[in-house]
């Protein structure tokens, strides 16, 4: 079976021109292949299969075997550095990981990777944080180390197709899945943000479509190494520019064609060799950039503001040496950039000139999407709202609210307008309008008969109901439950209304009393309802011209309102159109310049 390895280093960012591969001493640990390689500071480390453990130094071109790997044999694991820690795991169908601390020469086991157990994953490090994944029987899933908490959790899928023996490599703040193999030999490109946890596709490699080829960064670039076919070894070096998002072939690698092989990064330059090559091999091979001009960007904290800027580590300032940025500055050093592309072209006291673009990135603004939850009842204070965020720096975890209250949500709160202020782990603060809408109050519209003398129960009194969240219970003085009230003495009637969300509202009606105890029998022989029961249009005439008709209004028993009639004139028969009314029991009310009163109708 076949295996191969894929590593990786965060390096500061450079520019540079096209350079040249040398050849250095051979791995100190023999011909090896499938062993994992990466870069810590000023100084390269290979191993952790047999040939043991190894670390090289540019300066002295020289191996020096270091602690032996406490971890099982395995092929075609994962490596990768953050800071001065190194970082070994999974490989064969193991999950196990571990820590290689530089300073104390030790390896230290940590919490197991959180997938499965698998081989040909890829990896790579990111703003202080370790991935993990692909690999295996062809997956795509993608996991993150935190080794300050020694925790693994869980992120996005590659959004690309399933692989294994792929190559990764980081550059700034975004991660790099290239190649691969799943039955299909594949040279697409995807790259990860973990700020946004969204993965997106980016220009394929031009080369041959492989698997098993090395994957480093190295002056704000990524490179890809060798690899195979599934016929053939390559030995073609490719290097990728995130800003333009385009490939250039590089020098070819200048050892045998191979893949399984292992590479690292160390300041300014890359170092690749080992692998199969018709055998195993040993030799090791240095790449550096011509006339190379190393810059430290300093990327922008909070978005939307020029706080950017960028320093040229080397060539320092000195006889012969100058430099030339795109804002105009002919310093090492520019600052108060805001987010952009930048070009600087660099001239070293040789007389070595190279240019290269930069980015100055910034994170995305902050966002807030809340999820409200509004009042039972107008006035109350049972709403709450919280939040969640998207874009500044995480984790976001810094929310003040215009109420003085801390965290994502607020509780127990009315309806109303608030703010929250939103800080994120790199002390960007925005300040957000928060609405929490609530029910529109409870209104209670009476509508009502006096009654025709002092003790005669012929008063009526009837609500209709706007706001609250229908339907409606009521609750009368006099004990009854229903909207309508007939049959009622002079006096005062409360009603008290409660909707589906249990809120209350109360209010009373007045049930006066007329002077003359003959007013409503006369008003009863002077209007004249027909016919009576009714099925079509219905009919009402006034036999007395002083008699003033001013409003009708048709109800049903629950008190809905069907018909409103307003004004009407006097000495005439009314003819009401009826037709969207159902069959059943109504009132119609009454009202004239001499009284109110009702009677009961039916519709047939």
């Amino acid at each position: 079976m076949i295996f191969t390895l894929v590593v990786f280093t965060i390096p500061i960012s450079s520019i540079q021109a096209q350079g040249t591969w040398s050849p250095i001493a051979n791995f100190g640990g023999g011909a090896i292949t499938e062993d994992r390689a990466f870069g810590i500071g000023a100084y390269g480390y290979v191993g952790t299969t047999n040939a043991g453990f190894w670390e090289y130094d540019p300066v002295t071109d020289s191996w020096t075997q270091k602690a032996a790997f406490t971890g099982t044999f395995r092929l075609s694991a994962v490596g990768f550095s953050i800071g001065t820690k190194g970082y070994f795991g999974t490989g064969g169908n193991l999950n196990d990981f571990y820590e290689y601390d530089q300073t104390n020469n030790t390896w230290t086991q940590k919490a197991n990777f959180g997938g499965s157990g698998r081989e040909g994953a890829v990896g790579c490090a990111i703003d202080g944080k370790g991935y993990i994944g692909t690999g295996g029987s062809y997956m795509k899933d993608w996991w993150e180390y935190d080794p300050a908490t020694d925790t693994w959790t869980q992120k996005a899928d590659l959004t690309g197709p399933t692989r294994y023996h792929g190559a990764a490599f980081a550059i700034g703040s975004k991660g790099y899945i290239c190649t691969g193999f799943n039955g299909t030999f594949m040279n697409d490109l995807w790259e990860y943000d973990p700020g946004t946890n969204t993965w997106t596709a980016k220009a394929s490699l031009p080369g041959p479509t492989r698997d098993r080829p090395i994957g480093v960064a190295a002056n704000g670039k990524g490179y890809i190494i060798s690899g195979w076919t599934g016929s053939t070894a390559l030995n073609d070096a490719w290097e990728y520019d995130p800003i333009a998002d385009s490939w250039t072939a590089i020098p070819a690698f200048p050892g045998a064609p191979r893949y399984n092989s292992c590479g690292f990064a160390v300041g300014n330059k890359i170092y690749a060799g080992t692998g199969y090559a018709g055998a195993t091999v040993a030799d090791m091979y240095e790449y550096g950039p011509a006339c190379a001009a190393q810059i430290n960007i300093q990327n922008i904290t909070c978005n939307s503001s020029c706080t950017g800027g960028a320093t040229i580590l080397a060539p320092l300032p000195g006889p012969g040496v100058s430099y030339a940025w795109s804002n105009g500055s002919t310093s090492a050093s520019i600052s108060n950039m805001c987010a952009g592309i930048y070009t600087v072209s660099v001239t070293d006291s040789a007389g070595c000139q190279s240019t290269q673009s930069i980015l100055i990135d910034q994170p995305d603004s902050i966002e807030i999407f809340p999820t409200y939850t509004e009042p039972l009842c107008f006035g109350d204070s049972t709403g709450s709202v919280c939040l969640q965020t998207t874009g500044g720096t995480s984790p976001i975890s810094n929310f003040v609210w215009s109420t003085g209250v801390s965290g994502n949500c607020i509780q127990g709160v009315s309806g109303g307008n608030y703010s929250v202020t939103v800080t994120d782990s790199a002390n960007c603060s925005q300040t957000f309008p928060v609405v929490l809408n609530q029910p529109t109050p409870i209104q209670i519209t009476f509508s009502h008969l006096d009654a025709s003398c002092a003790t005669c129960p012929t008063g009526v009194a009837s609500v209709t109901i706007g706001g609250g969240n229908p339907p409606y219970l009521y609750q009368w003085s006099n004990g009854s439950n229903m909207p309508i009230q007939n049959n009622l003495l002079p006096g005062t009637y409360s009603v008290c209304v409660t909707d589906s969300n249990s809120c209350i509202q109360c209010d009373s009606v007045v049930i006066s009393f007329t002077s003359s105890i003959n007013i409503m029998d006369e008003l009863n022989q002077q209007i004249q309802i027909s016919p009576v029961p009714f099925s079509a249009d219905l009919n009402i005439g006034i036999l007395d011209k002083k008699i003033i008709l001013s409003k009708v209004q048709i109800v049903d028993i629950i008190g809905k309102e069907h018909i409103n009639i307003d004004p009407l004139e006097s000495n005439k028969t009314y003819k009401i159109n009826t037709e969207g009314l159902y069959a059943g029991t109504y009132i119609i009310l009454m009202e004239t310049n001499y009284g109110r009163f009702s009677r009961v109708i039916i519709k047939n």
